[in-house]
This record gives C-alpha cells, structure tokens and sequence, in this order.
C-alpha cells in the first residue's frame, strides 16, 4: 500500500457509559441495547479472579454438574467458580424485550498455576452454549474442553456482531483448548463461531493453530479457518458437532465475520484488521490517478489512506485531535478499527485506516475524505526543506470517483 503524508483518523470506540433501556419493536432500539449491555457487562465483570464466570447482561444461565440450575447466579454482576458448571448459555438478542446474553470467564487453561494474575479471557454473547467436556488429562482445568454451539442468524443491526465466542490470551503466552473435538493454540485474540456444519475461527491478532483428524493450520490476523463439522449422538438425546474432516485453508474473513465483536470488553486492546478487498488509496487516488479510479465488482470495496510520523506518539497526536469525515456517495461511512503505528521500511511510523463498502455496485461513487486539525501539529517531519517540521492545521478534502465494473 502507498504511503500519503495526510491524515484522517476515526476511532471507532463503543461508549461505556450506561443509557437507560426503553426496548420496542423498532430497529433503531438495536444499537442502544448494543451500548448498554456492553457497558453494563464491562462495569459488572471487569475484576475476575481465575477461573470465575460474571453475569454480564440479561440473559444468561448455568447448569450444575447435578444437573440443576444454580440460583446464585440470576443478575448482571454475580459470579461464580468456573469449576461449579457443566454448561451455560446465553440469550439470543430479543431486541422487543430487550434482551442479549453476555458472560465473561476468566480462566486459567494451561497457564502456569504461579500466575494467578495471568488469565485467559472468554466473552460469550448472542445465542451460544458451553457444555463442559468433563475431565480430560491433557485439558484438565475447568472449560479447557468443552463443545461450542453459537446461533447461525445475522444480527438485528449493523453495531451487533453474530453471536459467538470471543478469546484473548495473555501477552506473549499460547494456551491451548479442545473445542468440538478440535485442538486450538491461541497466542492473542480469536473470535469463534461453531453450527451444525461449519466450526469457524476468525484471527484477530497474533497466531492461532487449528488441528483436527491430524492436520494442522495456521490462521494470521484478517483470515479464517474453516472446519466441516457432522452431528453425531454423544449419549441419550444429546446430539453434538464434531469434525468431519481437516481444516480448510485460510481465507481472508469477510466484512460481516467480524463486525462489532466486543473487542471493547478485552483486558488488552486490539484493533481488528481489516477485511480482504480491492483496495483504493482516496488520497492517491486525486493525486496520482486525476481523481478517478476503476475496480471490478464481486468483492468489498477498502477505501484507505496512511498517515505516517517520526515517532508512535506524534501518530497518536493526530488519533486524539483531527475531526475527520469520509463519506461514500453523500453518505457517512462507519471507519475499521483503527490499527496501531508500525515502522515501516522507510523508518517511519504509520498507521493506515479503512472504511469497507461490502457490496459495491456497478456504476461510478462519489468518495469524499475530508478533515479538520483542532490546533496545529506536526508529523515530526521537514517536507518542504525549511529546515522544520512541516506543521499542518487548517481544514482539507480529497475526492476520488470510483468507478465498479461488473464482475466477469
């Protein structure tokens, strides 16, 4: 990707703070229900010891190993010893009552028992289920094995992610988990998802390793590893999925895989990588292209620009001051998490930042980038040859028309 020496920055942040729930029948009550569990859930759960499961928001149940629903457990803000559950479930979104189910569990898997400070972090919400595994010699703390089942529907809004499980691990650690029958190394952050066919898990950041009928894959931030899945009957009535065959290779996740995951509830912070697409340089585009640009259809369309800097926190500077607008046809467009400054080959910082059209259409869109310094600031860097860094204040806009093909 080209680097350009302007700057846009939108941060996408989910607000903490609470906001009263009014639930109705209408769509726009969806990314208020959103806000508010998710706030709720990170002011009620945010101390865990090892190995503790917190009632997020309404709804989520537990079951004893006696088969018995545990009374203690009822509201936002309870918590309970991991070890006292053989499954737990959270509520589908019902935005008419509403409702959505978020847990968080704090446990230890394989770390070491002399770092108690250390845990892994699950977040569970939506329509999802944990059953315990029982014991097992190679996975023996509490839901170190365990079978996952997650709802298959798409959410009731853009702000609400599919339903599904949420994994971080501690900086420079892999712990690893039996899910379903397969093996999961997780050195960061995933976010999985697990129907009657398909067992998916999403990379976030750092490495993860998927094993199953003996075959490993390695999924990096920004791709997907698929494995298929068949049910078979476990004892009784209980029918669950496990593998049916190796995972497939790793393909770049799609806009929707991802979209809105709780990243906000992680004890370390990452920023969720950016789909696969064509990708158009807005401000490379009216630079070096006359301001028209021509990309085919059939896959997401990644309008981007990079801003780069001397140092992480002259980057920085511009996240926390710069107003900043890119809108598609006339129309506001939501930014991607935005990543975290890397030096690049030139010795410079530089973030690049995203804005996804799913599904572009044939026909020519008008993109509009546009943003304001609150004061003026510096990239550290003297551009002009004056002998000092170049400052920057002021409004400015870059317009770039993309014109879709269709498809062959």
């Amino acid at each position: 990707m080209r680097c350009v020496r302007r700057v846009l920055l939108w941060v996408v942040v989910m607000l903490l703070g609470l906001v009263p729930a009014a639930p109705s029948a209408a769509q726009d009550d969806c990314p208020a229900l959103v806000e508010e569990a998710l706030a709720r859930a990170g002011a009620a759960c945010g101390m865990l010891g090892r190995n503790q499961i917190c009632y997020g928001y309404n709804m989520v149940e537990v079951t004893s190993w006696e088969r018995a629903a545990l009374d203690a457990f009822a509201a936002p803000g309870d918590v309970l010893d991991v070890a006292r559950l053989s499954s737990l479930s959270t509520a589908p979104m019902d935005v008419n009552n509403g409702i959505w189910g978020v847990a968080v569990l704090a446990l230890q898997a394989d770390l070491p028992a002399a770092l108690p400070g250390q845990n892994v972090t699950f977040i569970i919400f939506g329509d999802v289920k944990l059953e315990s595994a029982g014991a097992d010699p190679n996975y023996p703390t509490p839901m170190q094995a365990f079978y996952l089942t997650t709802g298959i529907g798409e959410p009731a809004c853009k702000e609400a992610p599919r339903d599904g499980l949420l994994v971080q691990t501690p900086t420079g650690t892999t712990v690893h988990f039996m899910i379903n029958g397969i093996e999961v190394g997780i050195s960061s952050t995933a976010f999985i998802q697990s129907g009657a066919e398909i067992f998916s898990l999403s990379a976030l950041d750092g490495s993860i390793e998927v094993t199953a009928q003996g075959e490993t894959q390695t999924v990096v931030p920004g791709r997907r590893v698929d494995v298929p899945m068949h049910r078979v009957r476990a004892f009784g009535t209980t029918v669950r999925s496990v593998p049916d065959a190796p995972p497939a290779e790793p393909v770049f996740y799609d806009v929707d895989d991802v979209r809105g995951v709780p990243v906000n509830l992680l004890p370390e912070q990452v920023a969720v990588p950016a789909p696969a697409g064509v990708e158009v340089n807005v401000i490379g585009c009216e630079l070096d292209e006359g301001g028209r640009t021509t990309v085919e259809a059939g896959q997401p369309l990644i309008l981007e620009f990079g801003w780069y800097a001397t140092t992480p926190d002259l980057v920085e500077q511009f996240t926390n001051t710069v107003a900043r607008r890119l809108t598609y046809d006339g129309e506001p467009v939501e930014a991607w998490d935005v990543p975290a400054p890397e030096l690049n080959e030139d010795g410079y910082f530089i973030s690049w930042y995203f804005w996804v059209i799913p599904e572009p259409k044939p026909g020519e869109h008008e993109v509009m980038l546009s943003y304001d310094f609150l004061f003026p600031l510096t990239d550290g860097i003297d551009g002009d040859g004056d002998g000092e860094p170049d400052i920057y204040d002021g409004a400015e806009a870059w317009a770039c028309t993309v014109r879709v093909l269709r498809a062959h």
